[in-house]
């Protein structure tokens, strides 16, 4: 279907600017996006949050107070790898930490608004590197704003760099961090998405925590303390492209990264195993446009909204993306997927462990 609009000047003027980033291939990507993000955002009250482990909205009124001004962060201190030994551990959550009301664990997805694996690795060095400096777990409102400053100042750094690369929008290292012009806002959707937090009925929410990378306990008198687990000590302390090698670096994450991180969901975190084989079972079979993809998704998760499909949908592609599961061809403005050789293993792998385990229980 085909519209006729009329673009004041100074926004043709801002339109060029992004293009001539290299970011989307032409006006028409750019508008299609624009215009699916915005649906999503007018849609965004409709999500049911009992479905999903990590569902935070910002407030239409949201205010903070402006920040004074603080001593510039040594950032390298913060996501060195050097330090990262001697450090109490958390025990991994319990199940009964993660489970919704009403909902069984091992049918949860991880949250859609988590679309990449770098942003929780960098906040795991973070908390190690707090844990080592104060010799203890960390209170989790000091945790929460450290992470927030030193991710900030990081990430401004890699979203520079993206753009003097000239990277387009699904090459960019920065993805997911906290870059936007709205700082307070940027880091706030950082520590809810990606870091870890707890509800006021106990369960654990964000990705640290939902992956059972890090936990959260309350000691008597002393509030929420956070502390990474030793699953969650062992992939921050694994060499990493960015933090370890080069800013400049293409790849978010190592081989050796992605293999732990899939042995860990397969050992421990369904709910992030899940979407994940579910999605290349989907394409295995033949389906390959997002669209597709969408209508497979809701004959499985007949409960969920639209709009939860294309937000859940979307933050799985993104992670199996960087993971090295897929590889992503364009055809104008489609995009069609298929898996990689690494995904075809890994599908393969679980589908050996599912048939070894039918064999024992019959």
């Amino acid at each position: 279907m085909k519209y006729v609009i009329d673009i004041p000047k100074n926004l043709i003027d801002k339109v060029r600017q992004v293009l001539s980033k290299g970011e989307y291939e032409n006006i028409n990507e750019l508008i299609i996006t624009a215009l699916e993000n915005q649906v999503m955002l007018e849609e965004g009250e409709k999500i049911q949050e009992d479905l999903f482990s990590t569902v935070m909205k910002i407030p239409k009124n949201f205010q903070v107070k402006t920040k004074e001004k603080q001593e510039k962060l040594d950032i390298s201190k913060w996501i060195s790898m050097e330090n990262l030994s001697n450090i109490k551990t958390f025990p991994m959550p319990e199940i009964k930490d993660l489970e919704y009301p009403k909902k069984k664990y091992e049918d949860l997805w991880l949250w859609g608004q988590i679309n990449r694996i770098f942003p929780i690795k960098l906040g795991l060095r973070i908390l190690g590197n707090l844990q080592q400096e104060r010799e203890e777990f960390v209170p989790l409102r000091e945790f929460h704003k450290k992470a927030g400053e030193i991710a900030r100042g990081f990430s401004l750094q890699l979203d520079k760099i993206d753009n003097e690369l000239k990277r387009k929008r699904d090459e960019r290292v920065s993805t997911a961090l906290p870059i936007g012009e709205k700082e307070e806002k940027a880091e706030l959707r950082y520590r809810t998405h990606f870091l870890a937090s707890k509800r006021t009925d106990g369960i654990l929410d964000g990705a640290m925590a939902r992956l059972r990378f890090a936990n959260i306990q309350s000691p008597i008198n002393n509030g929420d303390q956070i502390g990474v687990s030793e699953e969650g000590l062992d992939f921050a302390k694994l060499k990493n492209p960015i933090l370890d090698n080069s800013l400049n670096s293409e790849q978010t994450l190592s081989e050796k990264e992605i293999d732990f991180y899939l042995q860990h969901i397969t050992n421990y975190v369904p709910e992030e195993l899940s979407p994940l084989r579910q999605i290349l079972e989907i394409i295995r079979n033949g389906t390959s446009s997002v669209t597709e993809i969408d209508t497979e998704i809701k004959k499985v998760k007949s409960d969920w909204t639209d709009i939860v499909v294309t937000t859940q949908r979307s933050g799985a592609l993104g992670r199996m993306n960087e993971l090295g599961l897929l590889k992503k061809n364009k055809k104008g403005i489609k995009v069609i997927y298929q898996i990689s050789e690494k995904g075809e293993k890994f599908l393969d792998r679980l589908m050996k462990i599912s048939d070894y385990k039918g064999n024992n229980n019959a």
